[in-house]
């Protein structure tokens, strides 16, 4: 799959979770565990892989720990949507300013792991847009004050 085409499924089906670029690109080339391996040269998402041809990768125990992390952090941001909600109602019942919509938080970049981060990790074989959006991530992190070279030695 694409870049372009992972990033807009990650828009699609976690639009809580993902509101911008960067957030996409830390989940897929920072965040260790995120359910995303390098196979044939691009990030692959384990949902989407030959489930047959890699039973021992759904066997493992971290593989179900990293999607079960994965649905409970878009189950989190639900209740934290519904509970914004609910306070905005109630406030405004009461008379009390409008506190707006709920608007999701983006802490910080994850920490990068030498050995774990697929930014780190990148295989010989990478295709040129994946190839590319690495680099991205390298200029962003280096854009927040993040020196990702000092992680990767």
């Amino acid at each position: 799959m694409t870049v372009e085409t992972t990033i807009q499924k990650m828009f699609d089906e976690y639009p809580d979770l993902f509101a911008t670029r960067a957030d996409c690109l830390d989940h897929l080339l920072c965040t260790i565990g995120n359910g995303y391996e390098w196979k044939w040269g691009q990030l692959v998402d384990w949902d989407d892989d030959d489930k047959d041809a890699h039973e021992q990768d759904y066997l493992n125990p971290a593989v179900t720990e990293a999607k079960q992390s994965k649905k409970n952090i878009a189950n989190k941001i639900e209740i934290d949507k519904w509970l914004w909600d609910l306070k905005r109602e109630n406030d405004l019942e009461d008379g009390l300013p409008d506190i707006g919509p709920y608007v999701p938080l983006k802490c910080h970049w994850y920490p990068l792991s030498k050995h774990s981060s697929a930014l780190l990790n990148v295989p010989d074989d990478v295709k040129p847009d994946w190839k590319a959006t690495v680099e991205e991530c390298k200029m962003m992190l280096s854009k927040d004050g993040i020196d990702w070279r000092k992680a990767a030695s």
